[in-house]
């Protein structure tokens, strides 16, 4: 999610294939940080195998309780690093749907506004600390425009409901994403978005000239707006962004390497280390109150 941006929409239409300026998606922002709190199953063995497995128990409304609370403290957490936010504005955060590794999980969307001054280092950093504290393999950050270091050119494609009923949900966009997977028999490479608050599922795309992944999702488009019997007319629309994951393997770097060089020096590593240490007991508290730990 992130790049999403809240911009006036900007549509050339051409029959149901649309490009759509990515500040739409957006939503006024300069880029979107999309990420999770669920800590990857990578860094299990840092956090303890009994711990994880715990957490893998907790019931989607767990999660998202879990997603809520981390977003509404994230302020106060980078508060703490005052430099970051000298040329970075956080937006409002939205609770939203992910997939991932052919996983359905509880993400989070930030949208960030950035000064003219700014190099990008921020973005980099921020989004490290991000991944560094919930201990994520990979954080994704969208922008408009190249104010992102290292960012890959790439598109996003919308799905939308034209029709007279509204089909897209957080139950069809599971099942659209398995679709996706099962057209190209493969989960690790395809990624999807639904936010309920825009009513919009979206999938990124560094394909540029082929647009595999939109080719598919108009084929499923097509194949649901047909079999459809409520007016389902399902609409694939693309924009252009610059993307970047930033990541880091736990399993090869368990202090968190690749995060903490993007994170730079001028940040306190004592305060990151108790941000993760608050985030861990965090979760313990949740499965000790569900009576699970």
């Amino acid at each position: 999610m992130k790049g999403f941006v809240f911009v006036t929409l900007i549509c050339f239409c051409f029959t149901s294939h649309c490009i759509i300026a990515y500040d739409d998606i957006i939503s006024r922002a300069d880029c979107e940080i999309v990420y999770e709190v669920i800590p990857h199953k990578n860094s299990a063995r840092i956090i303890g195998e009994q711990l994880y497995g715990d957490i893998s128990t907790l019931s989607w409304l767990d999660w998202k309780q879990l997603s809520q609370d981390e977003s509404s403290r994230l302020e106060n957490v980078l508060n703490q690093f005052p430099a970051l936010l000298t040329n970075i504005r956080l937006g409002d955060t939205q609770i939203v749907q992910g997939g991932y590794e052919g996983l359905t999980n509880v993400s989070i969307s930030l949208p960030i506004s950035i000064s003219e001054s700014s190099r990008g280092e921020e973005i980099a950093s921020l989004v490290s600390i991000l991944g560094y504290i919930y201990y994520q393999d990979s954080v994704l950050v969208l922008c408009s425009s190249s104010q992102l270091n290292s960012a890959i050119p790439a598109l996003i494609h919308e799905l939308r409901d034209t029709g007279r009923k509204d089909y897209i949900n957080s139950n069809s966009a599971r099942l659209i994403y398995d679709m996706m997977i099962a057209y190209t028999n493969q989960s690790e490479s395809i990624g999807y978005t639904y936010n309920e608050h825009k009513d919009s599922f979206w999938v990124l795309d560094f394909d540029l000239k082929e647009k595999r992944l939109k080719k598919i999702l108009q084929k499923i488009a097509t194949n649901l707006s047909d079999i459809s019997k409520t007016g389902t007319n399902l609409i694939v629309q693309s924009s252009e962004v610059q993307a970047r994951f930033m990541s880091n393997d736990w399993q090869a770097n368990p202090n968190g390497q690749l995060y903490l060089e993007h994170i730079g020096s001028d940040y306190s590593r004592k305060v990151l280390l108790k941000e993760q240490e608050w985030f861990v007991n965090n979760l313990k508290n949740i499965l000790y109150r569900r009576g699970k730990f």
